[in-house]
């Protein structure tokens, strides 16, 4: 397998890129810097999508691009795990 790690941040992205050959990933990982409410070039090209707590950050009405983004980089038949925390899930003073 291959995975494909997709951040907004060029800073994030470097460090994951470096911890990825550091622990000789290089070629099974990669990352690219993009807004993935607006993600193009990837079309149909994953077989499994996985969201790990980013959907609930993204702005209410950035949420339909987003949505737009996986659907159209998602290959036909694919997985889709998000992990998202609900409104009240934690303690107040956290």
């Amino acid at each position: 397998y291959t995975v494909t790690g997709v951040d907004i941040s060029p800073t994030a992205v470097a460090e994951a890129t470096e911890a990825a050959a550091a622990r000789g990933l290089s070629d099974r990982a990669s990352f690219v810097t993009a807004d993935i409410t607006e993600l193009t070039g990837f079309d149909g090209r994953f077989s499994t999508i996985v969201d790990s707590t980013l959907f609930h950050s993204i702005p209410v009405e950035a949420r339909d691009g987003y949505l737009k983004s996986v659907h159209r980089a998602a290959a036909p038949g694919a997985g889709f795990f998000v992990l998202v925390f609900a409104k009240g899930a934690f303690p107040p003073e956290m």
